[in-house]
């Protein structure tokens, strides 16, 4: 699955990222190359958002586009799974009793970030009727060496993980987001003008040795502030 990808010179001397097929999901990056790494990790964000809250995940359109990022094979079968569920209106807890599993091993199956064994993922296919079955095609010599020039790029480039990274560096990264108007929040709240959030707000990073502390205040930031992130709609408090 390539999912078509639109890079914008932003006013800040980044890429801003952006997915024709995912009109609410946005990264960016400083050169092209950290911007398409990012996007990757953008894009399974938001198929995994769109599986949380029970939506139909787009099919890649045919949208004429320089750039594409192309899901992994694990990652295209989790889709396939849920959509196949979702059609034939399966409940986890339904495919849970036909497998005899226990309900979070079903929710790791769909779980995009979850690396599942593809035995498991054939043996629910299995259960509702379904196989599944992948295709081997042949690159040609310009397509891999391209590929693998890429594949140097990427390694090179930092990108940014599905989760703040601990310390003051993901936070420092959050921040900029935020105050670039890169973010989800900005986003979603200031219309990614991110002039708004810097003229009505103060930052300060405070440090929270206990880890218990640290996580309550965490989760009642994300949840009191951003409902989205944890999919539960507009109106959540």
């Amino acid at each position: 699955m390539d999912y078509p990808v639109l890079l914008t010179p932003d006013d800040n001397n980044t890429i801003r990222v952006s997915f024709p097929d995912f009109p609410e999901a946005h990264t960016f990056g400083d050169t092209t190359d950290e911007a398409l790494v990012r996007a990757k990790d953008a894009l399974a964000t938001v198929i995994d958002a769109y599986i949380k809250d029970r939506r139909p995940v787009p099919r890649p359109s045919t949208r004429t586009a320089d750039h594409l990022v192309r899901l992994p094979a694990l990652t295209c079968s989790k889709i396939q799974l849920y959509e196949t569920m979702r059609v034939r209106k399966v409940r986890k807890s339904d495919l849970a009793k036909l497998l005899n599993w226990h309900l979070p091993q079903v929710d790791r199956l769909i779980d995009v970030h979850h690396d599942s064994r593809l035995d498991q993922i054939e043996a629910a296919f299995s259960a509702m009727g379904k196989r599944l079955i992948f295709s081997v095609e042949d690159f040609e010599a310009d397509s891999i060496k391209r590929a693998l020039q890429a594949s140097t790029r990427a390694a090179k480039a930092t990108p940014r993980s599905r989760r703040t990274v601990r310390g003051r560096k993901g936070l420092s990264q959050r921040l900029k987001n935020h105050l670039h108007g890169n973010s989800s929040f900005t986003v979603e709240y200031f219309k990614g003008k991110a002039s708004k959030l810097r003229a009505t707000h103060e930052f300060k990073f405070v440090e929270i040795s206990d880890a218990r502390t640290r996580a309550l205040l965490e989760a009642f930031a994300v949840g009191n502030l951003c409902p989205k992130h944890l999919g539960l709609g507009e109106n959540a408090s």
